[in-house]
């Protein structure tokens, strides 16, 4: 049998716990790089979706402008058809006096003609009866 002295014998087991060391660093190695490659795959997609969200926020920005503009231009439209509706207003307000004047009178004329005629209607019939 051989005689192995503790020397070797450390050796040995630092051998193969060096060899253990080995085989698992490879085996990390080879889970690692598909990881890492992974990894790097999906930081370049990140990237590509973070450059299309500044296109939409720069696009939608300008979006928000150009409907600001047109929302100042409503308001100035608004501004302007209250002014007009307000010169009406008081246009109406200021003929609706005479106007309704006018229109009684006028109805005053009309049921004074007609009494005056149904007056004299009845005058006629009363002088043939007479005849």
């Amino acid at each position: 049998m051989p005689h192995f002295t503790i020397p070797e014998i450390l050796s040995a087991i630092a051998l193969v716990g060096l060899f253990v060391l080995l085989f698992m660093i490879h085996r990390l190695v080879n889970q690692l790089v598909p990881t890492l490659r992974q990894l790097r795959r999906t930081i370049k997609e990140l990237e590509h979706t973070i450059q299309n969200s500044q296109e939409i926020i720069y696009n939608v920005k300008s979006i928000t402008r150009t409907v600001d503009e047109e929302v100042k231009e409503a308001q100035e439209i608004i501004v302007a058809a209250r002014s007009v509706m307000e010169q009406v207003h008081s246009v109406t307000s200021a003929i609706t006096k005479p106007v309704t004047g006018i229109r009684n009178v006028l109805m005053g004329i009309g049921y004074g003609v007609k009494y005056l005629v149904k007056r004299n209607h009845s005058y006629e019939y009363d002088e043939e009866e007479e005849v």
